[in-house]
């Protein structure tokens, strides 16, 4: 590997996936795909402009991919396709992962308040 290549590669960074949302994965009825694909949204932070084909260049992916899986989790209600425009009259296409943060907040609170009535049952 030449040094230019490795150069890319450590540039390209980490995706970091948290144990909570990895142990919820099965709960969230999404296939291996679509959770990678929004692990790496999840990644991007907060603002995420809207490019398919910088999704689909960084995930090695077609374009028509990229739209089937911000279709598909749309239609899921993990995310949203929020379109803004910008003060010099210029529209932005943002995804918005709201929706994904209060379904995993959601599977938070009810494994909290199922180990809260665990330990209920046990003291009675």
């Amino acid at each position: 590997m030449n040094k230019t290549k490795l150069n890319r590669v450590i540039e390209d960074g980490n995706i970091v996936i948290p144990l909570y949302i990895l142990k919820a994965f099965k709960k969230l009825n999404l296939t291996m795909d679509e959770f990678v694909f929004l692990m790496y949204l999840y990644n991007k932070q907060d603002k995420i402009d809207f490019n398919p084909e910088k999704i689909a260049n960084d995930l090695n992916i077609d374009i028509m991919e990229v739209m089937g899986y911000v279709s598909v989790l749309t239609d899921k209600d993990f995310l949203t396709l929020d379109v803004l425009k910008a003060s010099n009259n210029i529209i932005e296409e943002i995804l918005n992962l709201t929706p994904f943060y209060e379904k995993i907040s959601l599977l938070l609170i009810d494994k909290e308040d199922e180990k809260e009535d665990n330990i209920l049952e046990y003291v009675e």
